[in-house]
């Protein structure tokens, strides 16, 4: 097997390329098997790298396998996925060096921070969306959060403070008229929402965000997606429901927000808007006026270390 380390210099809050040169000249020099480690160079790098060196590999021959791994944040696992899907013999590792790892917080039990536990755990067939022509291992989200997000990594270019720049955009957005007028539906042409939203979220796993717990309920590996639309909401009362949202209330204890929220699984959704949105997918900011979404069944494997003990 060969090892394929992706690194991308400028996430988190220092290179991790020193350390984990180090780990890895230790950890392999009495193993038979090789890495290869990449450093990143610019944005869509890692998906035009892994797709090179894919495509140069006999991943036809069942001997011949490789492990990609992502060593950065949400975008650089983006990044990486979308170079390696549809091609068989290969797994997919993250290793957590970036300032957010969403993603694995879905994965309570495991430590993804030992490196070689990572390189020596197997691979399980795991689900990621297709949000139109990307890739979304994690969460894709839409409207008041992603155009948030959008401006805070505007921001983040002026501003020493990432939590500075976020605050600051939180703001901002919160001055802005609020809510995009759209319409949803699922693969069978039944109608889920047509009104206004303030932000839509089409989850593979449960967190985004740095810890908001979006989707409490969803599993990586079934086959669905987990929709839900927060409606359009007076300024207060968005400031009151955000905390259960943070904590996933809406959805455990749907009851209590079914008037301001409306939560469905399904395998296929497609969103039309009169005007563009903004499109969060793993934290990259897209835009466009229709989405489609769509679940695709085990479409990677995804390396998973044993639980701690």
């Amino acid at each position: 097997m060969l090892h394929y380390f992706v690194v991308n210099p400028t996430a988190g809050v220092k290179n991790a390329l020193p350390t984990l040169t180090l780990e890895l000249k230790k950890i392999f020099e009495n193993r038979t098997d090789k890495y290869v480690i990449y450093e990143t160079k610019s944005e869509n790098d890692a998906t035009i790298n892994i797709k090179r060196v894919l495509q140069e590999r006999d991943l036809n021959n069942p001997k011949e396998h490789i492990r990609i791994y992502s060593a950065g944040g949400d975008g650089t696992a983006f990044e990486c996925a979308n170079g390696l899907v549809g091609y068989d013999n290969v797994s997919f590792a993250i290793l957590p060096t970036g300032s957010c790892n969403d993603f694995l917080k879905s994965f309570p039990e495991s430590d993804f921070s030992n490196l070689e536990s990572v390189i020596n755990a197997n691979s399980y067939p795991t689900d990621v969306l297709k949000i139109n022509d990307k890739i979304c291992v994690n969460v894709c989200n839409v409207g008041y959060d992603a155009k948030t997000n959008d401006d805070c990594m505007k921001f983040r270019k002026k501003m020493k403070s990432v939590h500075s720049a976020y605050v600051l955009a939180l703001a901002i957005n919160l001055l802005k008229p609020l809510g995009d007028k759209v319409y949803i539906e699922d693969e069978n042409g039944n109608v889920l929402f047509d009104g206004k939203s303030l932000l839509l979220t089409f989850s593979n796993a449960e967190y985004y965000g740095g810890g908001y717990r979006c989707a409490p309920l969803a599993i990586t590996d079934d086959g669905l997606l987990e929709f839900c639309v927060i409606k359009k909401v007076s300024r207060l009362t968005f400031l009151r429901l955000v905390s259960g949202y943070k904590k996933g209330e809406h959805i455990l204890n749907y009851s209590k927000y079914k008037k301001h929220c409306v939560y469905a699984r399904a395998k296929k959704l497609k969103v039309v808007s009169q005007k563009n949105l903004t499109i969060s997918i793993d934290g990259e900011i897209f835009h466009s006026k229709e989405i489609k979404v769509e679940v695709l069944h085990h479409a990677i494997n995804f390396v998973i270390p044993d639980k701690i003990s």
